[in-house]
């Protein structure tokens, strides 16, 4: 109440972390009110957890109608710039808005599938996929329902997902199975959607008609090109909408042959706790600040984050700085450090445009080289252009005497190259890997000179590795659509082995291994599929 200023505000206020809010979320998790917001909870919104465990984030109305309008300015941009998305029909892939509920009773799910279901009646009936669709448990089955409902439709305009990688995996679920989805598509069924419960098929049977004709049409295509891809269904598809931020690009690369070539809109740097910056041209991450939402601080990304470290406003900002964002929202989160860093790519009039670069903290660094994980995802978009078969990575550290890098990926599983040649392979990748990490990261390309870092491992994950730790978190009750695989992981301890000693690699199955001049299929590697993670 003695507050009267901002200035009153930032020195009455600490700073805090996630884990500082605990005590009063678990309050409002157990179903007391008034404790952090003057309204009842709506949800609770579960973050991505790129930064730990996943996150619980209280969601009101006030706040609700906060991003709203922030969203609504996104979308008219869109329509203006695209007019032919105003009237199609559109492909929008979210989480379930309720996953489970806490002991007070209060759902907990994704904040996409809440958003979804607070639509106009209108935009939702131009969903071709039904919300309950997304609901699934069955992780594989709904991917093969959503296909089926989606294939149905020629005429798609709008694809939207908040994680590129979704998208990636769309498509490769459609080239894998297509022959069963398009027998799915003729007989108006779900039969290839193993995975479903009894009442889930019949609530959704009812809702396809079979499309003979249309399945037809397009095993045709399918034939012709060798494969059915999404360009051969939605040829006129205007607009692909979905996060082109932080490790985004390696993703995006993926898309470029199997989607139809149309602009992509970024979604901007948005998150369970806000929308804080709305991008305003097609294929790029930098976005105008949500100066209109909720109250954004932002201190320099390499200063120390203290209970009242000094901050600056959106209005003080300089063009190519790099700043650590902290935000004030009406859902009770007051001057909380988000832990994102942005840079100021420019102003748009007097409002700063930012780009997210990567979490804080996400970072390796064992000699001061400092590799961030949006360096690491430039490095990997290099060697992806020369080894198209590299579908998904992770890094981390072997903390040896001397130390070095090491780089597991994931290839393509139609790559099958005899022994030997897989071999000289994964050294073209590993030396690509390298050779661009120094050109990336002049501190790592100095301390390889020096000795201090040691040349790196790359270790060949088994096809089907990023998929199993995605179907295991979403087992674990994180939101599918906000599942980021695992780019930078922290060493597990000094001598450890990288498979041993973390979540990601305790499971992932290792087929073999190489150095710069050594290659050796290897039975040091777990056999079991990933385990989910612990709670």
């Amino acid at each position: 109440a003695g507050v009267r200023d901002f200035v009153d505000f930032r020195r009455r206020v600490p700073i805090r972390c996630y884990e500082d809010f605990l005590p009063w979320i678990e309050r409002m998790r157990q179903g007391e009110r008034n404790v952090l917001i003057a309204e009842p909870v709506r949800m609770f919104a579960l973050t991505s957890g790129t930064s730990g465990v996943p996150k619980h984030c209280p969601i009101g109305s006030l706040f609700v109608r906060e991003m709203h309008s922030q969203h609504l300015l996104w979308l008219r941009a869109i329509v203006v710039d695209h007019p032919a998305t105003a009237g199609g029909a559109y492909l929008s892939i979210v989480s379930p808005a309720e996953s489970s509920r806490t002991v007070g009773g209060i759902p907990v799910g994704a904040i996409s599938g809440r958003h979804l279901l607070d639509q106009n009646p209108f935009i939702r009936w131009r969903q071709v996929v039904p919300y309950e669709v997304c609901a699934i448990k069955d992780y594989a089955a709904r991917y093969h329902a959503m296909l089926v409902f989606a294939l149905a439709r020629p005429d798609l305009s709008v694809a939207m997902s908040v994680n590129p990688s979704t998208l990636v995996l769309l498509q490769q679920t459609l080239r894998q199975n297509a022959e069963a989805l398009l027998e799915d598509l003729a007989a108006g069924r779900l039969a290839g959607a193993n995975g479903l419960l009894p009442e889930e098929r019949k609530a959704l049977e009812c809702r396809l008609r079979p499309q003979p004709r249309r399945a037809a049409f397009l095993r045709e295509k399918m034939r012709a090109a060798g494969a059915l891809l999404p360009r051969h269904a939605w040829p006129n598809l205007a607009l692909i909408a979905t996060w082109q931020g932080g490790s985004a690009p390696f993703y995006l690369s993926q898309l470029q042959d199997a989607w139809p070539d149309c602009p992509r809109r970024c979604l901007g740097l948005r998150a369970s706790e806000g929308i804080f910056s709305i991008p305003l041209a097609d294929n790029t991450a930098c976005g105008v600040l949500a100066v209109g939402g909720h109250v954004m601080e932002f201190l320099p990304a390499d200063a120390n984050v203290t209970p009242h470290a000094e901050t600056s406003g959106s209005h003080e900002l300089e063009k190519g700085k790099r700043y650590r964002l902290i935000i004030t929202t009406s859902a009770g989160f007051c001057r909380y450090d988000l832990a994102d860093i942005v840079e100021v790519a420019g102003f748009r009039h007097a409002a700063p445009e930012i780009v997210f670069l990567h979490k804080a903290g996400n970072v390796l660094s064992i000699t001061g080289e400092k590799v961030t994980e949006n360096q690491v995802v430039l490095v990997m978009r290099e060697v992806q252009r020369d080894f198209a078969e590299v579908k998904g990575f992770t890094v981390t550290l072997e903390l040896i005497t001397p130390p070095r890098y090491v780089l597991a990926v994931e290839l393509a599983d139609d790559c099958c190259h005899p022994q030997k040649d897989m071999a000289d392979r994964l050294r073209q990748i590993l030396r690509a890997f390298e050779r661009h990490l120094c050109r990336f990261n002049h501190e790592y390309a100095e301390k390889r000179a020096s000795g201090r870092l040691a040349s790196p491992r790359l270790l060949r994950l088994a096809c089907g590795t990023y998929l199993a730790y995605r179907a295991a978190c979403v087992a674990a009750g994180r939101p599918d659509s906000q599942i980021k695989p695992p780019h930078l992981v922290q060493p597990p301890g000094a001598g450890a082995a990288p498979v041993k000693g973390c979540h990601f690699f305790d499971r992932a199955r290792v087929i073999d291994f190489c150095e710069m001049g050594e290659h050796r299929a290897d039975g040091f590697n777990s056999q079991e599929p990933f385990r989910s993670p612990p709670p």
